[in-house]
Order: structure tokens, then C-alpha cells, then sequence
């Protein structure tokens, strides 16, 4: 194979690759917003109540639990199913909670409707 040949194979792979990781992004990023979603469905009230409960449990769970459980991929079923969804969404997430108004707005988006804006805080 003549060198020209080897680096068009190269750059082929390098697409495939680009592609592919572009591909991974986007089912984190659907995993992450399904596994919020599921988490305030778990709470009751108004989606922005919902959203800032569960904001300040992740948060605890994040500076409590989590270091616990971080290994694992998933929780037993006999776990409580909220924390079961704390891990899920930190799990996502890379071990970050994330803020009420994030989570507001993923719902939001993810229900059609339009979100907040998060620059006027």
C-alpha cells in the first residue's frame, strides 16, 4: 500500500471515528434529559417545585451518597426509587448535580414547550 493510500485509509477512520463519538454525545446527552425527566416525575407539584426539590436532593445525595455509590451502575430495586434516580442522573452526568433551572428547562424542552432563560440570574 503506498503512503498516499495509507493516509486516505487514515482520514476515513478519523471520520468514522469523529462520527462516532459525535453519536455517543448524543445518546449521553438523551440519557442524561430522560433520566431527569424520570426523576421529576418522581416529585410532586408544579414542574418548577418539582425541579427545585429535586435540585437540592442531588445535591445532598451528591455530597453524601454518591461517593458510596459512584461505582455502581445501577442501584438494587429494593433501593428507594428516588435515590434510585439520583444515582441515574449523577451516573449521567459524571457525578455533577445539576441546578433547578437546568432541569426546569430540559423538561420543558422535552414536553415542546418553551423554556427559561438561564442568563438573567
Amino acid at each position: 500500500m503506498t503512503p498516499a493510500a495509507l493516509l486516505r485509509k487514515a482520514e476515513e477512520h478519523e471520520c468514522q471515528a469523529a462520527e462516532l463519538r459525535r453519536r455517543a454525545a448524543e445518546i449521553a446527552a438523551q440519557e442524561r434529559e430522560a433520566a431527569i425527566v424520570a426523576a421529576l416525575s418522581l416529585y410532586d407539584g408544579e414542574l418548577w417545585t418539582r425541579s427545585k426539590a429535586l435540585a437540592g436532593d442531588l445535591k445532598s445525595y451528591a455530597a453524601n451518597g454518591w461517593r458510596r455509590e459512584f461505582a455502581l451502575d445501577e442501584l438494587p430495586d429494593s433501593t428507594p426509587s428516588k435515590r434510585r434516580a439520583w444515582h441515574r442522573i449523577l451516573r449521567s452526568r459524571g457525578g455533577e448535580p445539576i441546578g433547578d433551572r437546568q432541569m426546569f428547562n430540559i423538561a420543558k424542552l422535552k414536553s415542546g414547550a418553551v423554556a427559561i432563560s438561564t442568563g438573567d440570574m
